[in-house]
């Protein structure tokens, strides 16, 4: 099935057969492939990826790749009734990503919207804490005011909250709230006047900030594909900070 996919003669002659008889060559390849979902979500992402290309067929390229997007709803809706939606977007492709990651790879919002999916991410991004909303305001305010605490969750913390990747998104908008405030100090020279500076060695401020600096560098260059693509900019803007 893959190595069909990859044949752009033969999924271009897959639309034109089935442009006469309602989509039914593309919809038995799909329902006959090992992973019908994977199949048919790779298939509308071919497809619209295509038509940018297939200028006079555009039209059509596009109806198909509508067509095997509704399939991949529909099958995922069918199989989801019967199995745990979990393991079905935890299933790896023939790559080894899970079908998650290849649903917003190939942006398959049409998929990623329907209703189990939505509750898969909303358990991945809670991690099962059953908190209020005003809990985990409290909670944002807590990290916010008090460094410590900051500190605490913000290390990788092996329990249900510490992996928690809202607890984690918090302690990171509360991380550059505290960089923000860092880097103002030391560019403003709020704790020191600049003409009473008779030494080159760092003030315990600029230390706190070159330490900050240090770990946001490593930190990027230590995360997978932060080296490349958009991640070389953050990478880029830390080196030249330094």
């Amino acid at each position: 099935t893959h190595q069909l996919m990859e044949d752009r003669k033969f999924i271009f002659d897959l639309m034109v057969c089935g442009k006469t008889n309602d989509n039914e060559p593309l919809q038995e390849f799909i329902l006959q492939s090992p992973a019908p979902i994977e199949t048919a979500v790779k298939l509308s992402a071919l497809y619209r990826d295509m038509s940018e290309k297939e200028k006079e067929r555009a039209k059509d390229l596009l109806n198909v790749a509508v067509f095997s997007e509704n399939m991949a709803v529909e099958l995922l809706g069918i199989t989801a009734t019967e199995y745990n939606a979990a393991l079905l977007l935890k299933a790896k492709d023939n790559r080894g990503r899970p079908l998650l990651d290849v649903l917003i790879e190939n942006e398959q919002k049409e998929v990623v919207s329907y209703a189990s999916v939505q509750r898969y991410l909303t358990e991945v991004w809670t991690a099962r804490v059953d908190w209020s909303f005003g809990k985990f305001v409290a909670f944002s305010l807590l990290v916010l005011i008090c460094p410590p605490a900051w500190f605490y969750f913000s290390l990788p913390l092996d329990s249900r909250i510490g992996r928690a990747p809202i607890i984690k998104f918090v302690c990171h908008i509360v991380s550059h709230v505290y960089f923000t405030i860092l880097l103002t100090i030391v560019v403003l020279n709020i704790t020191h006047k600049m003409y009473e500076v008779t030494s080159v060695v760092p003030n315990p401020v600029e230390w706190l900030l070159l330490l900050w600096l240090s770990g946001n560098l490593v930190s990027e260059l230590s995360t997978v594909g932060g080296g490349s693509g958009l991640g070389i900019v953050k990478v880029s803007t830390t080196k030249f900070i330094f």
